[in-house]
């Protein structure tokens, strides 16, 4: 996805690079291959012709995989955003993809739970560029015609600011708890059981 801009891209040529990368990054036998590839191809390409996705590919200021940092007390607060666009106004908005096996009546629920994520990301940008409100998005690949949008505030994200550094706190005194309450969607999780 990071590969695509704002020109059209050839389905042959999305679908040549879509295998080499399932190859490259894969030790699946080659039927599975196929499915995969198969699968990247229909999210990518549905992504690709939806309206988010003309809107997003259709921006002529493009960052993907940018990864921004900023100064936060004496500390770094640091993140890598799949997909910054800019508007016609030159506003920065981010896009964060998803890839979750999740059923359409559940996107609003599941997009919750990576709220703090978009709301750490529009905390970067809104110090990166100097931005009151930060637009951010997340697409579920699994259903590209239906992104759940956020507009963050300037109150928001000064209150997540605050959240933050309350966490920092209590990481540097060594007090803290590992929550159990995210291990059902998380992707570092097998069959309930966390690997980290």
């Amino acid at each position: 996805l990071q590969l695509l801009g704002s020109n059209r891209v050839d389905d042959g040529w999305l679908r040549q690079r879509i295998e080499q990368l399932v190859a490259a990054h894969s030790t699946l036998e080659e039927s599975q291959q196929k499915r995969m590839t198969e699968s990247v191809v229909q999210h990518v390409s549905g992504f690709m012709i939806s309206t988010f996705g003309r809107e997003v590919l259709g921006s002529k200021k493009v960052e993907t995989e940018s990864t921004l940092t900023c100064k936060f007390g004496r500390d770094y607060l640091t993140g890598t955003i799949d997909r910054l666009y800019a508007d016609a106004n030159g506003n920065w908005s981010l896009l964060d993809y998803k890839t979750d096996r999740v059923d359409a009546a559940s996107l609003q629920q599941r997009a919750e739970v990576y709220k703090p994520q978009l709301l750490f990301y529009s905390l970067l940008v809104k110090r990166a560029y100097n931005q009151r409100i930060v637009p951010a998005s997340l697409v579920f690949l699994r259903f590209p015609h239906e992104p759940v949008r956020f507009s963050f505030s300037e109150k928001d994200i000064f209150d997540f600011e605050r959240r933050v550094e309350q966490v920092v706190s209590l990481i540097k005194a060594d007090n803290f708890v590992k929550s159990e309450n995210l291990c059902a969607t998380c992707t570092f999780q097998v069959g309930g059981r966390c690997l980290v």
